[in-house]
């Protein structure tokens, strides 16, 4: 935690800067998992959970978060190599590991491409609920792994909900209910 890591700033001037890692937020370094490849215009390939959520433009310009598995050819990325790029290609690879952390800006190049540091739900409201953990960083520090860290799990909880919540209200699937209230079936 604390290491510098490229990010590009949503502004019009989409400025290049470096945002400080803050906590992990999912990490298995041995756990085989798939992934969705998206290739885009410029030649950059990111592979991302299908539900990891991206920043993209779509050909009105309008910017909004969108799950990997969502992103419609044609659409932009960022790309820090050449500005916004659309989605030319998508496949499928295997690989072992998936490791996710926060930044400081919620948002984290990987690849080249400009992605949030965020799984299902909208990328903003996400973004929101974690800025209470930043300000709690700011009057409380602490070192150490997020287990560690006083707060994280009820920030991460409420961030989940808002997530499950948003996609909710845009009729996609959502787990909220299943971790929140066990079915029945489940309570022995």
């Amino acid at each position: 935690m604390g290491d510098l890591v490229q990010t590009v700033s949503l502004d019009e001037q989409h400025t290049v800067t470096w945002t400080p890692v803050l906590s992990w937020l999912h990490v298995d370094f041995k756990a085989n998992a798939s992934y969705l490849a998206l290739d885009f215009g410029n030649g950059a390939r990111v592979r991302l959970a299908d539900d990891h959520l991206l920043l993209v433009w779509t050909s009105q310009g309008t910017l909004r978060s969108a799950r990997a598995n969502e992103v419609a050819l044609g659409e932009y990325v960022w790309t820090t190599q050449f500005g916004k790029q659309p989605l030319v290609r998508t496949s499928r690879v295997d690989s072992v590991g998936y490791y996710n952390f926060l930044t400081e800006a919620g948002t984290v190049v990987v690849d080249g491409v400009l992605c949030s540091c965020f799984a299902s739900g909208n990328h903003f409201v996400k973004n929101a609920a974690w800025d209470l953990f930043r300000v709690y960083r700011m009057f409380f520090p602490f070192k150490g792994a997020r287990e560690a860290a006083p707060g994280y799990t009820v920030i991460s909880q409420l961030s989940r909900l808002l997530g499950d919540f948003t996609d909710a209200l845009e009729g996609k699937p959502t787990s909220a209910w299943t971790w929140i209230w066990p079915s029945q079936s489940s309570i022995q």
